[in-house]
């Protein structure tokens, strides 16, 4: 899950990263600049087939093609085009009612996690 979320915060920022590099001197472009990201962002997640709605949901939207599938895409490039940040902040919402107490549950299994950082 971690994997997934590097991938995700990567992802957001090489958007982020890329379209203000690009239009950093255009003065058109600043007021379009949000809507330029989210299109690179949904881009970005079809091409690389990124689908966080299918990780953390499974069924109909984990399987490649179906309409849940490419809603979930769609959704998940929305989330890196807005950017690293949000990208990270919207993972920690979205997986904070899954681990609790040391404890990662997903689909029914329980795994131990160690928590402390000292060692």
């Amino acid at each position: 899950m971690t994997d997934f979320l590097l991938t995700l915060v990567v992802l957001a920022s090489f958007v982020e990263g890329t379209v203000e590099y690009i239009f950093v001197d255009m003065k058109w472009a600043d007021s379009w600049r949000k809507y330029i990201a989210l299109a690179v962002g949904v881009g970005t997640a079809c091409v690389f087939s990124v689908n966080m709605f299918g990780m953390l949901l499974g069924g109909v939207a984990a399987v490649e093609g179906t309409v849940g599938w490419w809603v979930g895409t769609v959704f998940t490039g929305i989330v890196i085009g807005r950017g690293s940040n949000f990208a990270h902040d919207f993972w920690k919402k979205v997986t904070s009612g899954t681990v609790s107490n040391s404890t990662v549950v997903n689909t029914g299994t329980t795994a131990s996690v160690n928590t402390d950082m000292s060692k």
